[in-house]
């Protein structure tokens, strides 16, 4: 069994990503048993999953996915009170989903492992929010240990569509804020006061919907706090998905207690990739950077920074609109920064909780809002004029890009 603790000496937390339980096994997925999914039926999805899909098939050394098999699931149009009077008629629907076949240990009584996946089922199926993805269903029959989300094709991924789609600045600020908020309700408003840090924040785990709204997916690192506890230490070596250091909060790497400001860090650099429309790991190439030092050291310079924003953002949108200037509002563009660069700061006390996040997210957003309204009146333009996509880019004053 792997220790954990609140302050890496006693009290006790449940995690996904491996530790020791309050509860049995039984304790924590009692109250999503409609969530279960009996095995044969994956079996059978699972069939029809043909040689035609072996690219959407992805082996780790912990799991196997299975991207875009069609399974039959609870309905989440439905809440679980709804079945609770014939709970052998559970509503399903039929999704497009990802299967997640988790190795079994080669010591069957590895309670760590046991852990991992049912601390993984109950902090998944407790969230309840626009801006987090649910658990669809798991399997928990004999050895096998699965779990069942949303497929999400490539193009859904945020990191695709900062690269293929022309993402305006207000749209680039609005999923940066949906992030926000997701995290927020992780941190400080989930029900019975209960305290998740994702511990695991990336590009790679935000996909956008038809309307370029953001969620936060997969919570194979996540880790459940107890009441009165702000910091929690994890064996790195026992968690389902391998991590990306170039997003770990520096006080992690170097103590492995990690805590709702570990969040923010990872945050401050998704917000980095957002603005600039990289990878961090191809922005460390492309600056030339040794990953080792902060991101708030390497990118002090505000000027440089500007020169480093996302080309989509230097481009005009459309060959009718020539006479936009270029780039996001000035002030909406010092907002974002200054956010980024707190979340971004070494230490923990100087980062700021993700209510104060939002806040200054939402501020940038009504100064881009109103710098376009601003702007669309000069030119005696009504919004239902102005093209949608061009949204967000057009400013007075503005910055020159380039």
């Amino acid at each position: 069994m792997v220790a954990i603790s609140g302050d890496g000496v006693g009290d006790e937390v449940m995690m996904a990503g491996g530790g020791c339980c309050l509860f049995s096994e039984r304790d924590m997925v009692k109250n999503v048993e409609h969530l279960r999914v009996r095995f044969k039926d994956i079996e059978s999805a699972l069939s029809v999953f043909s040689s035609n899909f072996v690219g959407n098939i992805v082996s780790t050394d912990k799991y196997i996915s299975y991207r875009g098999a069609k399974l039959k699931c609870f309905d989440r149009e439905y809440l679980p009170s709804a079945i609770t009077k014939n709970k052998s008629q559970t509503p399903k629907r039929l999704y497009t989903v990802q299967i997640l076949f988790f190795d079994t240990p080669s010591d069957a009584s590895d309670v760590s492992y046991e852990n991992m996946f049912y601390g993984n089922v109950e902090i998944a199926s407790s969230c309840k929010h626009q801006n987090i993805q649910p658990l669809l269903g798991f399997c928990d029959e004999g050895s096998q240990r699965i779990l069942v989300y949303r497929y999400h094709s490539d193009r859904e991924q945020l990191l695709a569509c900062l690269k293929s789609r022309n993402l305006t600045w207000e749209q680039r600020l609005k999923i940066c804020l949906n992030i926000a908020q997701g995290l927020h309700y992780l941190h400080y408003e989930m029900e019975d006061q209960k305290i998740v840090i994702y511990n695991n924040l990336s590009i790679d785990n935000i996909v956008l919907d038809d309307n370029w709204g953001a969620q936060i997916v997969g919570f194979e690192s996540s880790v459940f706090l107890p009441p009165n506890q702000d910091k929690v230490v994890i064996d790195p070596k026992s968690i389902f998905v391998n991590r990306n250091y170039c997003y770990e909060d520096p006080k992690y790497l170097g103590s492995f207690k990690t805590r709702r400001e570990s969040d923010v860090y990872s945050f401050g650099v998704v917000m980095s990739e957002i603005l600039f429309g990289y990878s961090i790991n191809e922005l460390i190439y492309k600056m030339k950077n040794y990953m080792g030092e902060p991101l708030v050291q390497r990118w002090s310079d505000k000027g440089k920074i500007k020169k480093q924003i996302c080309p989509k953002l230097r481009e005009e949108n459309g060959e009718n609109n020539s006479f936009l200037p270029k780039g996001p509002n000035e002030d909406s563009l010092d907002t974002y920064l200054e956010i980024m660069y707190k979340c971004l700061a070494p230490t923990h006390d100087q980062r700021p909780t993700m209510k104060v996040v939002i806040t200054k997210l939402e501020k940038a957003i009504s100064l881009q809002s109103a710098a376009t309204t601003s702007h669309l009146n000069s030119y005696h333009l009504t919004p239902k004029q102005y093209s949608c996509r061009n949204a967000g880019i057009i400013t007075r004053p503005y910055i020159t890009i380039g």
